[in-house]
């Protein structure tokens, strides 16, 4: 009860202090902006303990250009894509010009059909009996070669090892030293430091 009353115990006796306190802002301080995972942290939903060997990508708090390779990352997929899309076109024509070609033949055969003696028509069957086997296999060849033309080639993500475990403005264990793959580039960025910030996920 002393304590709720304002008394202060003390070793030399009794004091009571009574007044107002009046809390002053610290000069030349900005606040850090608060991160995304600060808040998911505080949730018992953080991000998990990063060590040495562990592969990273750049995070949501992310300021350090592209140090990581993402814009060779973005021209590599953007180059796929436009060569993705040519040949996607390069088939649809040739599949136009064979539907065409087919079309003419199966005329031309029907036209040949009608001109064709029927006293001839049990030998001429005889004798194209036996050759369609080898069309249908070249057609099987021609599709597995288009299988095979077809398989996507994914471009390489911007990651990165981490290297070891550093310090950050003088907190101990709240950056990381990191080497990215695509670049060969290495630096230290944050995983908790300047507030909560990460520049880094895993």
């Amino acid at each position: 009860w002393e304590c709720s009353e304002g008394w202060v115990i003390s070793n030399t006796g009794w004091e009571v202090w009574t007044g107002s306190v009046e809390i002053m802002e610290v000069d030349n301080f900005t606040t850090p902006p608060r991160s995304v995972v600060r808040t998911l942290m505080d949730g018992g939903e953080g991000p998990p303990l990063l060590k040495e060997n562990c592969t990273v990508m750049r995070g949501v708090d992310w300021n350090s250009g592209n140090e990581d390779g993402k814009d060779l990352y973005e021209k590599d997929k953007l180059e796929k894509e436009e060569q993705k899309r040519a040949a996607e076109k390069e088939e649809e024509r040739k599949n136009a010009e064979q539907e065409i070609k087919e079309q003419k033949e199966t005329e031309n055969a029907a036209v040949e059909t009608e001109s064709v003696d029927p006293a001839s028509e049990d030998e001429r069957s005889d004798s194209c009996s036996n050759p369609i086997e080898p069309e249908v296999n070249e057609k099987k060849s021609d599709k597995s070669i288009k299988k095979k033309k077809n398989k996507k080639v994914v471009s390489k993500l911007p990651l990165g090892t981490v290297i070891s475990i550093e310090p950050w403005n003088g907190v101990p264990a709240m950056g990381r030293r990191v080497r990215w793959h695509l670049t060969g580039e290495e630096g230290v960025y944050r995983y908790g430091g300047d507030g909560g910030c990460f520049d880094i996920m895993h």
